[in-house]
């Protein structure tokens, strides 16, 4: 089996690499960094299965597969740590994922699925990613109906608004939430959280934050092609160099 493997931390690309090291039937054609380049390297390389992460730079996991189409898309593996709606939607829709942090036996197994699938019938014949895809669709639209979370506030919990929202930041299996003049700890992960808000107002600029695009002011240098992102009150929060473009271009730049 050729494999592309997508990620765009260069460590998890490395522990996919010393996994994979050694096992027999698979090859490694290609990695890539981000979406958009994922979806280059689809067309070019043509592999039969691909480790894709969900949380990417200018194209996330949700996009690569809306971007490639179904009828075109290896059999996909995700690599992941997204909360349980999105994991029963893989079980659905595509060949297994990883939850991160996982081993090589979990990998292997993984794979194996793969190849019986591949096996059994071609990638551009399995409706299951159509299926995917609008689970995503039906998710996506979630947050828009929605427009507002449940957070706790020492009394119990208050109602937030999307729009209210400056930035959040993210520790582990929490997250902090900042409005223009409180801040709330909830117990939920960025990467879920991400997919609850509304992705027409919100930008991931940092594996650790998210902003409010309608706050944002100002984007300044800062050092090795970071940024930084001013928002209303002055607060200010870093803009890693592999979401700058990304945020630059939310931005209308």
């Amino acid at each position: 089996m050729d494999l592309l493997l997508v990620d765009d931390e260069e460590l998890a690309r490395q522990r996919l690499r010393d996994l994979l090291a050694g096992l027999s039937g698979v090859r490694v054609v290609g990695e890539a960094t981000g979406g958009g380049e994922a979806v280059r390297q689809i067309g070019q390389l043509n592999p039969d299965v691909i480790l894709l992460d969900i949380q990417m730079p200018d194209l996330d996991g949700f996009q690569v597969l809306e971007r490639v189409g179904p009828e075109k898309m290896p059999l996909t593996i995700f690599v992941t740590a997204f909360d349980a709606f999105a994991l029963r939607a893989f079980e659905v829709a595509a060949v297994d994922y990883l939850l991160k942090p996982f081993d090589r036996h979990r990998l292997v197994e993984a794979l194996e699925r793969a190849r019986s699938r591949l096996a059994a019938a071609p990638a551009a014949a399995d409706p299951r990613i159509t299926t995917l895809l609008q689970l995503v669709e039906e998710r996506r639209q979630l947050p828009s109906m929605a427009g507002r979370l449940l957070v706790p506030d020492g009394q119990g919990q208050r109602v937030l608004a999307f729009d209210q929202i400056h930035h959040v930041e993210g520790a582990g299996n929490y997250v902090r939430i900042h409005t223009d003049t409180e801040s709330f700890l909830l117990r939920d992960t960025l990467a879920s959280l991400e997919t609850r808000l509304d992705a027409g107002n919100f930008a991931r600029v940092h594996r650790s934050s998210i902003v409010n695009l309608d706050r944002v002011q100002r984007v300044e240098p800062w050092f090795s092609g970071d940024l930084v992102a001013i928002l209303e009150g002055g607060r200010t929060v870093r803009v890693s160099r592999s979401y700058a473009d990304g945020l630059r271009q939310r931005l209308g730049g």
